[in-house]
């Protein structure tokens, strides 16, 4: 009896790393979304320090183009420069501000 000799399949060699192409997958970050509108609260004394940190918050919403936000204000007062200043800044920015009163409002006071 005759046995037959099986053929030997030759495989492709497989490509170095230095010879296959280089394939750049960008991957297209998703975009956040923006809310329509935002809430902040501003509970406190005027100061320096206030002011900065409620600056801050609605710069923070300046650049995400929120095009609306609620402030939400009670306060006893404060420093007369920083209330011109926090006003001032508030006029300038570029969405649509509403203000609240939500407890107690008073003039600051030098």
């Amino acid at each position: 009896m005759a046995t037959k000799k099986k053929k030997a399949v030759k495989t492709p060699p497989q490509p170095s790393a230095t010879d296959r192409p280089i394939i750049a997958q960008t991957q297209t970050p998703a975009q956040p979304t923006v809310p329509n509108t935002v809430y902040i609260s501003f509970c406190a004394e005027v100061t320096t320090q206030t002011t900065e940190t409620l600056l801050a918050v609605m710069a923070e919403q300046a650049a995400r183009h929120t095009p609306r936000v609620y402030l939400l204000l009670s306060t006893l007062g404060g420093q007369v420069i920083s209330g011109m200043n926090l006003y001032n800044v508030m006029r300038a920015m570029p969405f649509r501000l509403i203000t609240h009163n939500v407890g107690s409002v008073n003039p600051p006071v030098a």
